[in-house]
Parts: C-alpha cells; structure tokens; sequence
C-alpha cells in the first residue's frame, strides 16, 4: 500500500487541470522534455492509475513530479483525515527525529519541513516547478505585544478562482540570535478551494468535539485567518507557499474565525 491520498480530491484535480489522465501523461512528458521538470522522468497512465488506486510511492521524483504537473503541493493531495494517516504520522515523526530516512513512510516529504538556513528548500520549487517559493517574513519584536495570538490573513492570488485555487502554506520561525541560524518549521495550513485546515509539524491537528480536524471557510474576499503564539521574547517568522499569496499581521489577533497553532 502507498501513501494515502485523498483519491476524489486528486481525480477531481486531474479533470480540472487536465481533463482526463492520458492528457495528463501528455502533459508530464511536455514538462520533461522541456525542462520545466529538471530532474526525474515522467510516467505512464499506467502507473497514475496505480496511484490512484494503491497510494504514492515514497519516491520524491515521483511525488513532486506528479504534484507540479498538476500544478499544487504535494501535500495538497494526502488523505491527512484518514485515521490510518494520522497514525502513520505519530511514528514517522520519530523516524524524522532521528533522521532514519530509510525507516521513513514519508521521506520524500521531509525536505519540505526540515529545519535549514536557506528554508524553504530551493531545490523543490527550482527542479519541479520551475519557480521559486513565495515567501513573506515578519518579526514579534516582543517590546509592546507579547504573550498573545497574532492574527495572520493570508489572501491568495486574485487570478485564480477559489475553489480550484488549492494550497499549502508553511509556517516557521527563527529565534533572534539563535547561533545556528535555523528557520525551525512548525506547522502547514492545507486549502482546498475554500475549506482550510491546520496541522502541526509532529501531526498535531486543531479538532473539533468529535475528533476532526478544525475546518475554517476562507471568506468571499479570498482571505483566510491563522492564529500562532507571539511568546515573551523576540522573534522572526516566515510563510512560505509554491503559490503567490498577500500577509497581513495583526496582534493581538482580532480574527473571528481562525485555524490556530498552539502556543
């Protein structure tokens, strides 16, 4: 069995982008062939077909080729709801821990919630989608506000309309001083078209009474509100997505609907 993906969502996609997975196959090959996709080959219907019923391989070639041709994050596509997922996920994180790639599940998604200096990883946006990452840095400079929840409203690109307008956004944070220079990722927020959900980055999720995940419609403006922890000592934070997006910070947080990370 591969790694879970959300099958409707990801068919849905392919029609929506593609039309049909033979028109998708072409499309890939295209991507290759012009060096869109600078690394890794294409592949067949066959195989997508496969995926479609058996899962993903842990192969980031095969991961991120297949996402960029769609035209989303790859994480856009897991079945994060899926029971099965979220107990994948509480050993994966110990295996990212203690850096045992190869014991990983879900290895070929690490590069994109590794902590590094140069995050996030080039390479991704570079190889596969031939762009580079979108990202917005802010500093809590802890002299006025501190100890609070910080309102970020996050608007996608206008261009795009919403409901095919899927996305992942990726939050980290960087102490001020800190002698190793580290943007430390700690949480993703997952849209699809409209509805947006929040995961932490050891699996962690924001649940309603009934144990699902916390859902938050973004609004008729196309914009979407994320509560995260401004604690008592200054700090840098950055959001990055494969997508162009506008920020807007405000704290303390004044949101009336929001996905919130823990403090």
């Amino acid at each position: 069995m591969g790694i879970l993906i959300s099958k409707a969502f990801v068919r849905q996609v392919i029609q929506d982008r593609w039309g049909a997975v033979g028109e998708l196959e072409q499309g890939w090959a295209e991507r290759v062939a012009t060096g869109l996709q600078k690394v890794g080959e294409f592949r067949d219907r066959k195989t997508i077909y496969r995926w479609l019923s058996r899962g993903l391989p842990n192969d980031r070639d095969s991961i991120f080729g297949f996402a960029a041709t769609l035209g989303v994050d790859p994480l856009v596509m897991l079945d994060i709801e899926n029971p099965k997922f979220q107990q994948l996920l509480q050993v994966e994180w110990f295996f990212f821990l203690a850096n045992l790639a190869n014991s990983g599940k879900l290895s070929a998604f690490w590069p994109l919630v590794r902590p590094a200096v140069d995050w996030p990883n080039p390479e991704i946006s570079h190889d596969f989608y031939d762009s580079t990452w979108a990202t917005i840095e802010f500093r809590h400079t802890a002299d006025q506000v501190r100890n609070v929840f910080a309102q970020l409203r996050i608007t996608g690109d206008a261009e795009e309309a919403e409901f095919t307008a899927h996305r992942v956004y990726y939050l980290a944070y960087r102490r001020q001083g800190a002698r190793d220079g580290l943007w430390r990722p700690y949480g993703i927020v997952r849209k699809r078209g409209r509805r947006a959900i929040c995961l932490a980055h050891n699996g962690d999720m924001w649940e309603d009474e009934n144990g699902k995940p916390t859902e938050v419609i973004v609004d008729d403006g196309g914009s979407l509100d994320i509560e995260t922890f401004f604690g008592p000592g200054p700090c840098e934070f950055k959001v990055a997505c494969l997508h162009p997006f506008a920020l807007d910070v405000v704290a303390p947080s004044r949101a009336g609907k929001a996905l919130r990370f823990s403090a």
